[in-house]
């Protein structure tokens, strides 16, 4: 054996690896059985549940590790004892190597969960549009049970507005379970620092495959990191629609035993339900604006203020990127797919007649 081939043979495995990677991702359909079957609830799964009880009880973010390692591994080619040119072919070998295992990583830890069964599939959805009628009337029943619960957090005090991730994962699992839907793992949720790395970027929170967490920016208002964090958590489930992921974090918050959740949920939803309002007749907005009570506008005004204490860094390239991205792995709505989390209430409360679990389980123990 020549001296060096042991070092050679990687740099060509892995990038084979992560181009047959791609193509079998190209190759296999979307809303696929097979998918499903094989990878979301069995090789997914497997790793879900061997991640979160090792790799995630570390005190720290893996996050963390996975940028320095992601710095520090090509960088450390200029302190090479060689000529200026080969130090400068070993940083491309070595990014050649870093991009080749972000993308084995990426889908075999997560992203073949695009092509699995849609999720209306499996809970049973009818696709149906909601028209304006439903939107309005909506809108109106979810303000008053905002407004009905930061009464209520009035008494309890909104100041020291503050869940445990525990709490949230029990909420989730609790949530998912009276669905009909798997719960493989304990996904975590952290707060990454510093303040602002991700809304610099007009993003709230992420999901990281090759972290295994979901992350929210811990420069968010604090009214909503339950149903972000229940969101980025979803996504760690193995569903890659952020409508889906939008739901399932409204549904296990607005089902969930404490206060504080049960806000964040409406106010997360609200804010969505608000936009399209206003979309649909501007002439008369202010007259559903005025409706709402001051407590429940200083909130949405902070929470609005808080995010705007970072400055976007090119937010027009990061929505083009992330819309193309959507795009190219079967959101054909791309960003708009945020806002699609109405068309599922609308078409599970077709089916089910409420958002309310517990309304729903005791309808069907009748």
């Amino acid at each position: 054996m020549k001296k060096g081939s042991h070092i050679r043979k990687p740099i060509v495995l892995l990038p084979v690896m992560a181009l047959v990677t791609l193509f079998l991702f190209w190759l296999l359909p979307y809303q696929s059985t097979l998918v499903e079957n094989v990878y979301s609830r069995g090789v997914f799964a497997g790793y879900r549940v061997v991640w979160d009880h090792t790799i995630s009880l570390l005190p720290f973010g893996v996050i963390y590790v996975v940028i320095l390692f992601a710095l520090l591994y090509p960088l450390s080619s200029f302190f090479n004892k060689s000529s200026f040119k080969t130090k400068w072919w070993l940083l491309t070998k070595r990014l050649i190597m870093l991009v080749s295992l972000a993308i084995l990583m990426f889908y075999w830890l997560w992203g073949f969960n695009y092509k699995r069964q849609s999720f209306r599939s499996i809970v049973d959805l009818s696709s149906s549009r909601p028209d304006v009628t439903y939107v309005l009337d909506e809108y109106c029943r979810v303000t008053d049970s905002l407004i009905a619960i930061r009464t209520e957090l009035n008494v309890a005090g909104v100041d020291s507005f503050y869940v445990s991730e525990q709490q949230l994962k029990n909420d989730l699992k609790r949530a998912y379970q009276v669905m009909g839907l798997p719960t493989y793992g304990n996904v975590r949720a952290r707060k990454i620092r510093p303040k602002g790395s991700l809304l610099h970027i007009s993003t709230a929170g992420v999901y990281l495959p090759f972290a295994g967490e979901g992350h929210i920016d811990a420069g968010l208002h604090p009214i909503t990191h339950p149903f972000t964090m229940m969101h980025e958590m979803s996504h760690g489930y193995g569903w890659t629609g952020e409508d889906v992921c939008n739901f399932l974090a409204l549904m296990a918050a607005i089902n969930s035993e404490d206060l504080q959740v049960r806000y964040s949920g409406y106010f997360g939803y609200w804010r969505y339900l608000r936009s399209q309002v206003f979309q649909i007749d501007r002439a008369d907005f202010d007259l559903f604006y005025r409706a709402v009570p001051p407590e429940v506008l200083k909130d949405y005004q902070d929470i609005n203020t808080y995010a705007q204490r970072y400055k976007d860094i090119m937010p027009e390239l990061r929505d083009l990127f992330y819309d193309r991205y959507l795009k190219s792995h079967g959101i054909s709505s791309g960003l708009i797919n945020y806002s699609q989390m109405i068309v599922l209430t609308h078409e599970w409360k077709a089916q089910h007649g409420d958002l309310l679990l517990e309304r729903i389980s005791d309808t069907q123990r009748q």
